[in-house]
């Protein structure tokens, strides 16, 4: 009996390893579909209304075309530049959510950014496995990452979908990877000067997006031009913070600062940031952390670098990876007194986690080094190593607090759908409305995913106007009494 036992169990794992790419490949895709059909739900809401509200009348006038859509967005990001914020790059992207063209074609905006989010992934994995020689699946690891980032994602409302929060961090986080990913390739021994002039296009791009990707793509530039001592990476450094010049010395930013009333102090930032680094090392290294960081490792065992290699000690690059990580979380708090809304604190999240993962493989490649067991190797090719592996990945699938499992109980029971039936009841409400009246309606659901803010019972507040702007109608939301709720 336990011999069949043991055949049993050796012609699974067999099984798995034979098929282990394919096994994580459909898996991590399922995960994502629910990711993507939640998003017919969402609905435009708040600062869509704002940024977008000229090119929604543009459309409803029948003069959307596409080169007077892109021209009125072009106004409106140098509108913005000299009024508010100071970006130049992500508020040309929020003037055209896809709302403007009805309500229903918002869900457009998280499709296209977790494709976006699988491409720059899949070209940061691709320049990465080149560069250290790794013969594991490119499209594996990216399916893999995907599905971490999703899992883990501290708000998704902002981090997907929500265009204007989502649009305004999330992409230019990946485009930092997709950078890394063409210093690489510049900087290997086939390295093309395209590839360095495709840096120093997107580092200018990057730098307009916001604050805090922008000052992580300096720093990460800057660390790669003082370990590579290559001086050709000084030119998309520069376009990095010539571009952050720009943005940060622009009217608009002043206008945003002098609204937020904050005192900034070195001292001040710098104590913050350790406190809150401290709490959210202990928040953050959970299940998915660990269940990450054991993918990694196992990755870090498939890089065998030529023993004539000389690393430098593992406490330099937590050292930088610290400096990266700290470095991001001071630009919001010196600006602001904190660390941001959730769309901020969601790149911070995914900085810890991609660093986290940096420090384990470059400490086990490190020590491989000094001294790599003969039997690792004949162990890394074995069907229990590539049975763990995907052990670890589906992991990611199924413990407990993932945001799959919030994505599906919403959509199983309803709260998406009633999210996007109470904003469409609105819309439809409005339309039978006279010009000038007011359009009295209940809260929207209260969804985790799909809910960031609403207009209130004030219809002088600030929300309640950026929708009379945007629809033409006044609009007052109250919450049912408790003699109407029983």
């Amino acid at each position: 009996m336990l011999q069949k036992m043991k055949a049993f169990y050796a012609r699974v794992l067999q099984c798995i390893s034979a098929h282990a790419k394919w096994i994580v490949l459909a898996a991590m895709a399922l995960a994502v579909v629910p990711f993507l059909l939640i998003s017919i739900y969402s609905r435009p809401c708040v600062d869509d209304f704002s940024y977008s509200v000229s090119l929604y009348h543009l459309v409803q006038s029948g003069g959307g075309n596409l080169f007077s859509l892109l021209k009125e967005a072009v106004r409106v990001d140098i509108s913005y530049y000299y009024s508010w914020q100071g970006l130049y790059t992500s508020v040309f992207v929020l003037a055209l959510q896809p709302g403007i063209f009805g309500e229903r074609y918002y869900f457009i905006g998280a499709v296209l950014l977790i494709a976006l989010m699988a491409v720059c992934l899949y070209y940061f994995v691709s320049a990465c496995f080149d560069r250290l020689g790794v013969s594991l699946s490119k499209a594996c690891c990216t399916a893999i990452m995907l599905t971490a980032l999703l899992q883990g994602l501290p708000s998704l409302a902002e981090g997907l979908y929500w265009f204007n929060g989502a649009w305004n961090y999330t992409p230019f986080f990946f485009l930092v990877l997709v950078n890394i990913g063409l210093v690489l390739r510049f900087t290997a021994p086939s390295g093309k000067r395209r590839q360095l002039v495709c840096a120093v296009i997107l580092s200018f791009v990057i730098s307009g997006g916001n604050h805090v990707t922008s000052f992580v793509n300096i720093l990460v530039l800057l660390l790669a031009a003082l370990i590579s001592h290559r001086k050709a990476l000084l030119a998309p450094l520069a376009s990095a913070a010539v571009g952050f010049a720009i943005m940060y010395l622009a009217p608009g930013t002043a206008v945003r600062q002098a609204s937020l009333g904050h005192e900034a102090s070195v001292p001040g930032t710098l104590v913050a940031v350790v406190k809150q680094a401290e709490a959210w090392l202990g928040e953050w290294s959970n299940a998915e952390w660990f269940l990450c960081m054991a993918l990694a490792f196992g990755l870090a065992l498939c890089i065998r670098p030529p023993q004539s290699v000389r690393l430098p000690n593992p406490v330099w690059v937590m050292a930088a990876c610290a400096m990266l990580w700290c470095g991001a979380m001071c630009v919001p708090n010196y600006a602001m007194g904190n660390f941001g809304e959730g769309r901020v604190v969601n790149i911070l999240w995914m900085i810890f986690l991609l660093i986290s993962a940096v420090i384990v493989i470059y400490t086990t490649v490190w020590f491989n080094l000094k001294g790599r067991p003969a039997w690792l190797d004949g162990w890394c090719d074995s069907a229990g190593w590539r049975t763990a592996l995907v052990v670890f990945a589906l992991g990611l699938l199924v413990y407990s607090g993932s945001n799959l499992k919030d994505v599906v109980r919403e959509t199983a029971d309803g709260t998406a759908a009633a999210y996007a039936a109470g904003y469409d009841s609105r819309v439809a409400d409005m339309q039978q409305l006279a010009e000038g009246e007011t359009l009295y309606t209940r809260p929207l659901t209260q969804s985790r995913i799909l809910f960031f803010n609403d207009v209130s019972e004030d219809v002088n507040g600030g929300w309640n106007r950026a929708w009379e702007n945007y629809y033409g109608h006044p609009i007052v939301a109250k919450a049912p009494s408790e003699n109407e709720t029983a």
